[in-house]
């Protein structure tokens, strides 16, 4: 081959790329922002989807150590009676005669009768079952005898006897222990840093669904609702929490536990997710937990004082001489 021969072949194969590399790179606008759209969506999509692995992992990591407990107990002969455990000596005594002959002698009155109740809990030492919950979950000694708690665990198995080791009323935590080999336990994390808006996820047994897994935010922090528990410094959540929930873990996206679900908010005839439940942070049950385990009461030191904020009572400021809207406390 000549050499102006060989370069008009080069020169061929130059033109042939050049046209080829034209083709490929001219794209109708409308083509492109089509493309472009698309390539959007599916960011997008993959940032959602992302999202959703994490609560997959979180819920894969601490499922294992959430646990079921039933609580059998006996109620008190009063609370026992209900249309069916009436008691004649209850009723006015031109009444007594009226119901004397339904029931026997008795009338309506019968042996205190077996009640169960059904919560959640948390595994938070596997080597010794230690596992964190409710104090109204295993039932209030001063108005039922509690005689049995069962725990059924996540793998399936069911009614293990457990025994209550430590209670604390005060902030409704109670620590029981269960006599079993492979379990998994959670982590323990820091509510301090948790804020309004952090994702969380509730886990327990509303209703009895047990395993159950529910998703949301910090709704607030700091809240005190009414006054049956001495110690209130909850965190408020809208991730849902039902009847069952209560001692069941509320975790961050580390799938570390930061509070145990202890009540909720609702309104109407039945009691139930309304978007408001509160959670016990775990930072201030970790200061008596040593006292649980070790089956000893929390001692708590007692200052003699109340406070009160002076934006909580309208005009108190002026009662004490000080301008109105001041901002302050009250110590009595």
């Amino acid at each position: 081959m000549s050499l102006s021969k060989a370069n008009r072949w080069w020169l061929g194969v130059v033109v042939a790329a050049a046209a080829t590399a034209g083709i490929l790179v001219y794209v109708p606008s409308g083509r492109t922002a089509l493309a472009d759209d698309a390539r959007r969506d599916e960011e997008q999509l993959a940032r959602v989807e992302e999202l959703s692995a994490t609560f997959r992992q979180v819920a894969k990591r601490v499922k294992p150590a959430v646990v079921q407990i039933i609580s059998t107990q006996v109620a008190s002969e009063r609370s026992a009676r209900g249309r069916e455990g009436l008691d004649l000596d209850d009723l006015p005594a031109p009444w007594r005669e009226f119901f004397r002959g339904f029931g026997g002698p008795e009338g309506f009155s019968r042996p205190n009768p077996l009640r169960q109740g059904s919560g959640s809990g948390v595994i938070i030492d596997a080597e010794k079952g230690f596992i964190l919950t409710n104090n109204h979950v295993v039932g209030d000694a001063e108005e039922k005898t509690d005689v049995g708690l069962r725990v059924n665990l996540a793998d399936g198995r069911r009614g293990i006897p457990a025994k209550l080791v430590g209670r604390d009323p005060k902030t409704d935590i109670a620590l029981i222990q269960i006599n079993a080999d492979r379990l998994e336990a959670a982590v323990l994390g820091d509510s301090s840093k948790m804020d309004v808006g952090d994702w969380v996820l509730a886990i327990g047994a509303p209703f009895g669904f047990a395993q159950t897994v529910t998703q949301g935010i910090i709704s607030a922090t700091g809240r005190s609702v009414g006054d049956t528990i001495d110690y209130q410094d909850w965190l408020q959540t809208d991730a849902a929490i039902n009847p069952g929930n209560s001692g069941g873990p509320l975790v961050n996206m580390r799938g570390e536990v930061i509070g145990i679900n202890v009540a909720i908010a609702t309104s109407g005839l039945v009691s139930g997710y309304q978007g408001v439940g509160f959670a016990i942070p775990i930072e201030g049950i970790k200061d008596f937990l040593p006292d649980l385990m070790a089956g000893r009461e929390p001692v708590r030191g007692y200052l003699g004082v109340q406070i009160q904020g002076l934006e909580s009572q309208p005009g108190i400021e002026e009662t004490f001489g000080l301008k109105p809207g001041m901002s302050g406390v009250l110590v009595e």
